[in-house]
């Protein structure tokens, strides 16, 4: 799985099959001396997801085929749909649907405009998303943003583990949930909608996690297996239980990581334990465990093995 890196100077240059859109109406740098556009993007399944850096530029895009979330990290951008104007800084971010759309990007105070960006069919995140998007600021948006960073800058690395096959399908796997929660997929709902999921539904789809927790798994494809919406299963467990089902799909793979580390075979490490147990974010994996647990992957692994 490589990146693709592309780097353009020369705005009659680019085109339709340099675009992380496709199909490209305009395009012109802004200043017009000293512009470039630089992108670093990496295919998963269906979902793409990007580093966009540019000194300025402005482009109109014709039928944009899925949702696109962006995350400023310096710079500003606007985004004009047919509908209305969004805008959005570091901190913020935007998620748009599928349509026509010009967006204008510029540098602020020295610093050149960055992005974080994820591209992906409109069912795995704009269900709700209205085409003319949304400016969105909450812990939910800067989470996907702080994965996408980590991500793209893991993949760089030509030994990464995250380039493992395992690695990459639970990466997508997350992206297609964060995508979700930045969308409202964790939103209130009606409380007809989730007394609607009985509690052995509930039941059901915690051992439908359990029975998959290792494989890549979406909270969408746990919501469909039981015969509920993802929404109305959000709600059940935050009414019933307290918790989320991607709060409960981790403590179960924590679970799964500790119990691998405390029976290690003679070249088990951290990273493989908590790759095998459906992890994508090791940084994130030793924070929960540490948490969870009251010290870190490491050492229960070498007090397994006698060493510490």
């Amino acid at each position: 799985m490589a990146l693709r890196v592309l780097e353009i100077r020369d705005d009659s240059a680019y085109g339709p099959r340099d675009s992380l859109f496709g199909d490209i109406r305009s395009f012109r740098f802004t200043p017009v001396r000293g512009g470039f556009l630089r992108t670093l993007s990496l295919q998963l399944g269906a979902i793409r997801v990007a580093e966009v850096s540019s000194a300025g530029h402005d482009i109109a895009l014709g039928a944009v085929g899925g949702v696109t979330f962006l995350a400023p990290q310096s710079g500003r951008i606007a985004v004009q749909t047919p509908c209305t104007r969004l805008d959005a800084r570091p901190g913020g971010a935007l998620i748009i649907g599928p349509g026509e759309r010009e967006t204008f990007v510029r540098r602020e105070e020295r610093a050149d405009f960055r992005a974080m960006v994820v591209i992906a069919p409109a069912e795995d995140g704009a269900k709700r998303t209205r085409a003319a998007g949304a400016a969105v600021d909450s812990p939910s948006a800067r989470s996907l943003s702080g994965f996408l960073r980590y991500l793209l800058g893991e993949v760089a690395e030509p030994d990464s583990p995250l380039l493992r096959p395992r690695a990459l399908r639970a990466a997508e796997a997350l992206l297609r949930d964060s995508l979700g929660a930045v969308d409202g997929v964790d939103a209130p709902v009606a409380a007809a909608e989730a007394d609607g999921v009985a509690q052995r539904r509930i039941r059901a789809a915690e051992d439908y996690m359990r029975a998959h927790a290792d494989a890549p798994l979406t909270v969408e494809a746990v919501a469909r297996a039981v015969g509920v919406g993802p929404r109305a299963l959000h709600a059940a467990f935050r009414d019933r239980l307290g918790t989320t089902p991607r709060a409960l799909l981790a403590e179960i793979r924590l679970e799964r990581a500790r119990a691998r580390l405390l029976a290690p075979g003679p070249e088990t490490t951290v990273t493989d334990a908590a790759m095998e147990s459906g992890f994508a974010h090791l940084g994130r994996f030793a924070l929960y465990y540490r948490r969870r647990f009251g010290e870190s992957p490491s050492k229960t692994l070498r007090k397994a093995r006698g060493e510490a």
